[in-house]
């Protein structure tokens, strides 16, 4: 009896903390890996929410007069932080790579912005801002998190006209 009262006070708490661990180890995952793939972008579009609600931006990376790289991200209305790659002018895509689950915006701020360098606040580069709330089940529970790695390699500083490496917004995940 002992045993079991003690038990069904410690397994929840268990369970718990195990939620919080991986919502970090989640949101530490995205951060890294968005830092290193912006702050090397060459240009970044606008990002977009579509109608189910998912939001995605793209950005390209790469030397002028050599192969570029385009990168797309989404965090999907489940929660998901996907992205995939692409070689233009190819159409060959390759598949989503989840990198965290339990994701959602914080309140009705979007979860992708860029800040423009003619801006009130003036910047010398193209900022993309990421704020999130990782946790555990819906992504309405959590820390908020937030990067704002500038785009070093961004000429001219701000929205390319037509959109770069532009894809149709992603299908919605299986």
């Amino acid at each position: 009896a002992v045993f079991s009262a003690i038990a069904t006070r410690v397994l929840p708490t268990t369970g718990r903390q195990q939620a919080r661990a991986s919502s970090v180890d989640g949101s530490r995952n995205v951060l890294q890996v968005l830092d290193r793939q912006v702050r090397y972008a060459n240009a970044i579009n606008t990002p977009v929410t579509t109608a189910d609600g998912t939001q995605w931006v793209e950005w390209r990376t790469g030397s002028v007069g050599k192969q570029q790289t385009c990168f797309q991200w989404r965090v999907t209305p489940t929660g998901l932080a996907q992205y995939r790659t692409w070689l233009p002018p190819s159409a060959a895509v390759k598949p989503w790579s989840t990198v965290a689950s339990q994701m959602g915006p914080r309140g009705t701020d979007p979860i992708f912005s860029v800040v423009d360098p003619t801006a009130p606040v003036e910047q010398s580069r193209q900022k993309l801002t990421i704020r999130f709330l990782a946790g555990a089940g819906d992504g309405k529970a959590g820390a908020p998190t937030r990067l704002s790695p500038p785009a070093l390699n961004t000429h001219p500083p701000h929205a390319p006209t037509p959109p770069i490496c532009h894809h149709a917004p992603p299908p919605r995940p299986p």
